[in-house]
């Protein structure tokens, strides 16, 4: 009962998202089919079970500098104060092997119950997390995995969101975004960090398949997110022709962005991955620039919950047309279009004109926001060519 409430424990807390969504389509390291949050539960007296046997814990992240991983380490604190478990230590690796497998021996001398970890690198922190396991330390896994360990021996499970589906709405956003037309580059995690390869993989894939007008040009890799500034600078220089970038996290992504404006370049489109960086949220923001004479928001969609645009042009006399229902509605430069939920919202800047937008999208209690619905009347021109 405690390797299930094990279980229960971390699934709560970031395969959410995921089953919500719909089809999980992610899968583990080793091919594993995933199991939804709600597929797992503790039954009241199984909980005061568990707080009559007063364990303790440690996590031991890769890297807590973000908003993500602060979100996790708040939601297992929570967690575990519910279930009257001590939290004896919180460790952040920065991307460093040879930290992590230090921090993991320092709170091994604790004598933990738990081990809540994501391994920087599969192969390197291997000896270091069976040392645990041989003590017989209960660990999950959140989004990577050691080699060669054996799961239901020495870990209970492996955590993760629906990162492949993320790499997916990636794709089909910046596709959105382009008009279905351009040139792109991918800034990557060049590292044997699975659920970040696997958003690659699926953004590539999505692109090649999906897309055949759009062409990824340039490709780079970093170990360090705080080098990615560097990385970007040199593919603007090498890929001038450059009209977007798909950065594998919200850090990255950030920094694509901050060199795009160092450069001028105010016409790049920028995706990366949103909600799951801040489940918490009641609210999704995002921005696009759009080329004169382009369209927006298209094949037209809706979606449940109310969205708000605020629109800005390049010239004060610069205009547009926002679609919402059956209905049209002339923009101009710092008008805005409020979108009841359900309502398809295509927008269309004039020729001669670029359109910027801010777009807001509010939660539903139950029903966060997370993907597009496209209309069906309009879904034939996702593979039409012309």
């Amino acid at each position: 009962m405690f390797t299930k409430f094990i279980a229960a424990l971390s699934l709560s807390l970031v395969c959410a998202t995921a089953a919500r969504s719909g089809e999980i389509m992610s899968t583990g390291p080793k091919g594993e089919k995933a199991a939804s949050a709600t597929e797992l539960a503790l039954t009241d007296a199984e909980i005061a079970k568990i707080r009559e046997g007063n364990y303790t814990a440690a996590i031991c992240f890769h890297y807590s500098g973000d908003d993500w991983s602060r979100a996790q380490q708040e939601g297992l604190r929570d967690a575990f104060k519910k279930f009257g478990i001590e939290v004896l230590a919180v460790t952040d690796a920065n991307f460093k092997v040879e930290q992590q497998v230090s921090d993991i021996e320092s709170v091994l001398a604790l004598d933990p119950d738990i081990l809540i970890s994501i391994p920087v690198d599969p192969v390197s922190t291997a000896p270091a997390f069976k040392k645990a396991a041989a003590a017989g330390v209960k660990i999950v896994f959140m989004d990577n995995c050691p080699a060669d360990m054996e799961q239901g021996r020495e870990y209970v499970s492996i955590v993760s969101a629906d990162n492949y589906g993320n790499g997916v709405v990636a794709a089909d956003l910046m596709a959105e975004a382009l008009g279905g037309k351009g040139n792109i580059g991918v800034i990557y995690h060049d590292a044997k960090f699975f659920v970040t390869n696997q958003r690659v993989e699926a953004f590539e894939k999505t692109i090649t398949e999906k897309y055949p007008d759009i062409r990824i040009i340039d490709r780079g890799g970093f170990d360090d997110p705080n080098k990615v500034s560097d990385i970007a600078d040199a593919m603007f220089v090498r890929s001038p022709e450059l009209n977007g970038i798909f950065a594998n996290w919200d850090i990255p992504a950030e920094a694509v962005v901050s060199s795009a404006i160092a450069m001028g370049r105010d016409d790049i489109v920028v995706t990366t991955i949103d909600y799951e960086n801040a489940p918490y949220s009641n609210l999704v923001i995002g921005e696009a620039v759009h080329r004169q004479g382009r369209w927006a928001g298209y094949i037209p969609h809706h979606h449940p919950q109310p969205e708000v645009y605020y629109f800005r042009f390049d010239r004060p006399q610069g205009f547009g047309a926002s679609f919402i229902g059956d209905e049209a509605h002339k923009i101009t430069d710092g008008s805005f279009a409020a979108i009841p939920g359900g309502l398809s919202h295509p927008q269309v800047t004039a020729p001669g004109y670029r359109m910027y937008f801010c777009w807001m999208i509010r939660h539903l209690d139950g029903n966060p926001w997370t993907d597009r619905i496209d209309v069906e009347e309009h879904k034939w021109l996702l593979d039409a060519k012309f």
